[in-house]
């Protein structure tokens, strides 16, 4: 509601001008922390329930009157876990698409720890596939005209990625 509090007090609550951007977007949060790096087969199965569970706070989308039915299809298979990791790469792109046709403005997407698999997976044999699957994912969301977030914050738990190539690497800038 614009009604909510949370900057009450806040230099930024003295500037009404904000107002018309409080509450005004859907908001994607998604936490990489969790996804555990021990094989393939358990980063994607995590990476699959990751998505469902990311689904499920949409689930309203599934209903909506302004998305297209092979979207909601799309939506219901993620969040019935019936999509393998090649079908999600593209999955929260799809999700800030249909938010930005449903409530008809774009969204903001919140990324935290996304270094979390890339640094718990360096030197595995399987770092590549993971290396893969965070650029696809990333790369999707962020650089996709159709889903082009409003704005996008990322934040790791290694701040010296930042600085290097790895970050380039990821999104392939």
């Amino acid at each position: 509601p614009k009604d909510n509090q949370w900057f009450h007090g806040l230099k930024v609550s003295e500037h009404m001008e904000f107002d018309v951007h409080r509450n005004a977007y859907p908001v994607i949060m998604f936490d990489f922390k969790e996804l555990s790096v021990d094989s393939i087969e358990v980063f994607d199965n995590q990476f699959v329930l990751a998505m469902s569970d990311l689904y499920s706070k949409y689930r309203y989308i599934s209903e909506s009157g302004t998305v297209g039915e092979e979207d909601k299809a799309y939506f219901r298979d993620v969040l019935g876990k019936r999509m393998g990791i090649a079908e999600l790469r593209k999955a929260l792109a799809k999700l800030a698409m249909m938010l930005h046709i449903h409530h008809g403005t774009k969204v903001i997407i919140l990324l935290d720890e996304y270094d979390n698999p890339i640094h718990n997976s360096f030197g595995r044999s399987h770092q590549e596939h993971i290396l893969h699957v965070m650029r696809d994912f990333l790369s999707s969301a962020l650089k996709n005209r159709e889903s082009f977030p409003k704005s996008g914050v990322i934040t790791g738990s290694l701040p010296e990625i930042i600085n290097t190539s790895l970050w380039h690497e990821i999104l392939d800038v």
